[in-house]
């Protein structure tokens, strides 16, 4: 099979995972009033707390003003909390609020919860497959990103 049926079919697969995975959480961004996006930027300040505007749009792929705009809507929603750097006044560090917190414990609650009933399905041999397969697809993007750094460079 040539590189462009590959290519079109990883594209189809990756469009069909994130359709998934969104689909499957819609009941509980809609409850919090979140988009997916939104979701993947409260994990991450979850995940990297204090962390400043630039990191999180570099760590999530988004311009400095997509992300200006996804933070003031999860601000007026009480989620995240901006706060000044002690050290350089002109750093804006990012946290969540108790409201946040709750939002990305309800929601990792949620997909654990999943996680586990589908998991249990599938025997060893099966769960083996799919961990490769999602860890050689993994690597397969990584290699993309080490070329694309280099090439900056």
């Amino acid at each position: 099979m040539n590189s462009e049926v590959y290519q079109h079919q990883v594209q189809e697969l990756n469009k069909k995972l994130r359709h998934h995975f969104s689909h499957l959480l819609r009941i509980e961004f809609d409850h919090f009033h979140i988009t997916d996006m939104q979701y993947n930027v409260l994990s991450a300040i979850d995940e990297h707390d204090g962390i400043t505007i630039g990191e999180l749009a570099k760590m999530l792929q988004q311009d400095a003003g997509n992300m200006s705009n996804l933070l003031k809507k999860l601000e007026r929603l009480a989620y995240v909390i901006r706060t000044r750097s002690a050290i350089d006044e002109r750093v804006i560090n990012l946290h969540l609020s108790k409201d946040g917190r709750h939002c990305v414990k309800t929601i990792n609650a949620k997909i654990q919860t999943y996680y586990e009933k589908e998991w249990n399905r599938y025997n060893d041999k099966d769960k083996e497959i799919i961990l490769h397969g999602l860890t050689k697809l993994n690597q397969f993007f990584e290699s993309f990103l080490d070329k694309e750094e280099h090439d900056g460079e």
